[in-house]
């Protein structure tokens, strides 16, 4: 019987599963079910958002960049007046660090050896093991994306509340005091939901300027219920319709046209109490490319998927019957520009 060396499984793995891993990151849609549409990693695929490499020129941090922010404003002058003076522009600079991430895989010898050949669905026990891990990576960084990163000591992926916030400190720069780094926030005041509020925040963002082709209202079922009550008496059902409370997932007020999608990940999280309109034209997933070779070409002023590989594999040695192997990924979320993200807070459940 053939047998394959333990020290070969890493290079099995990304060989076999290479593709597998990096559609699971980057891509939505058929052959790739591993993260379904209505989650933030879908969401981030589905608008070209997830990049395997850094923002910037190097992968010292996953994304750094500069911020202009000096207001100007043109002057009219007369034909006989001197040039309007001039402003010197000032410049402030984000940077975030990777995070890290990851989980073990670990094999008894005896039951290695002795289950060599088996297979589970079609698929060899230890690849089918990997999938389940690989999920279980996936779903650590859906929840993770969530949070404001300062979950396990700050250990957890910078994700949206971090810059969701008008005065919290976000890539360097404290959002209380520079105001054009500050999201957008509308305080329901612990009441339910009403169409003033969206209606308050849309507009804040369309005199801003910040809504564009890419952006979305995400939101848990819990206020995706609150949101249709609020517009169930304007439902008209046809004659010999089913009826029901069946409505369209978008929002339009006459300013903007906004797609829905309700995600579960904000209800297993816990932020029930919330609406989010989201602009994912500023906001990319980086993941660092753990390729063997390491001359990946990448672009700093270009936000597209690179092909690579977003996870590492290492083996580990247990000083005991038994092999181990590593998976760890090194992730991070960025947002060029927070003043075009905007939430609705504190509404009741």
């Amino acid at each position: 019987m053939a047998t394959t060396s333990f020290s070969d499984l890493s290079n099995i793995i990304l060989t076999n599963y290479g593709e597998l891993i990096a559609k699971a990151f980057t891509e939505y849609g058929p052959g790739n079910q591993m993260m379904p549409q209505n989650s933030i990693i879908g969401r981030l695929a589905a608008n070209g958002r997830v990049q395997v490499g850094s923002g910037d020129g190097s992968d010292r941090y996953a994304k750094e960049w500069g911020i202009h922010t000096t207001a100007f404003s043109a002057a009219s002058y007369g034909a006989n007046d001197a040039y309007p003076a001039s402003t010197a522009p000032a410049f402030a600079q984000a940077q975030l660090e990777w995070k890290r991430l990851g989980i073990s895989m670990e094999f008894d010898n005896l039951v290695r050896l002795a289950q060599r050949g088996m297979t589970r669905g079609n698929t060899n026990a230890i690849g089918f093991e990997f999938q389940a891990k690989l999920r279980a990576m996936l779903h650590a960084i859906e929840t993770q994306l969530i949070t404001d990163g300062t979950g396990n000591s700050s250990k957890d992926i910078t994700g949206f509340l971090a810059f969701l916030d008008n005065a919290n400190t976000y890539a360097g720069i404290n959002q209380a005091t520079a105001t054009y780094w500050q999201a957008q926030l509308e305080d329901a005041g612990s009441s339910a939901l009403a169409k003033s509020n969206l209606q308050t925040l849309v507009k804040t963002l369309h005199d801003n300027g910040s809504i564009g082709p890419q952006t979305e209202i995400w939101m848990s079922a819990t206020q995706w219920h609150k949101y249709t009550a609020l517009y169930s008496a304007e439902i008209r059902y046809a004659p010999g319709g089913v009826g029901g409370d069946a409505m369209a997932p978008r929002y339009s007020d006459g300013l903007a046209d906004l797609p829905i999608f309700v995600l579960p990940s904000l209800s297993t999280s816990g932020v029930d109490d919330e609406i989010w309109v989201v602009n994912l034209a500023d906001i990319t997933l980086h993941l660092l490319d753990h390729s063997p070779d390491d001359n990946v070409a990448v672009d700093g002023d270009t936000e597209v998927n690179y092909e690579g590989v977003p996870i590492g594999i290492e083996e580990v040695a247990t000083g005991k019957d038994s092999k181990s192997i590593f998976i760890k990924c090194y992730p991070q979320l960025s947002c060029c520009a927070p003043r075009n993200q905007g939430k609705i807070y504190d509404l009741t459940t």
